[in-house]
């Protein structure tokens, strides 16, 4: 088998593993420049009983950047959990589509504001 096959079947296999469920929360997360460690931004994400350690380089970056991205990594699961719900939604014909629309965007609304405001534990 070619290196190229092996890596395409790896690849798959990759992409059946599940992630661990959420909620994912911000753990050990300063929200200041006090997270600054060894020329890199730094934080943390609980993953069920994983911890996620996010580094970014200092270099032309702020903390503010790598909060809304660690913010952003511990929304995925539930975005995930929304974003199946939606695509496994059984529509009857006599549906209105108006009211399946104003959900979907509802739940869009409540997954973006969960990005943008996750907080960190305490």
């Amino acid at each position: 088998m070619s290196d190229k096959k092996k890596d395409a079947l790896q690849l798959q296999e990759w992409m059946k593993a599940k992630h661990t469920p959420g909620p994912w929360t911000i753990y050990n997360h300063s929200g200041s420049n006090s997270g600054h460690f060894d020329g890199y931004l730094k934080s943390d994400i609980r993953a069920g009983t994983d911890l996620i350690h996010v580094r970014q380089s200092v270099a032309g970056n702020k903390f503010q950047r790598l909060a809304a991205n660690v913010r952003l990594m511990a929304a995925a699961p539930s975005m995930h959990d929304a974003l199946w719900a939606i695509a496994n939604m059984q529509v009857q014909e006599e549906t209105d589509k108006g009211e399946i629309l104003a959900l979907c965007m509802s739940i869009a609304r409540l997954e973006l504001e969960k990005c943008s405001t996750a907080r960190p534990d305490t």
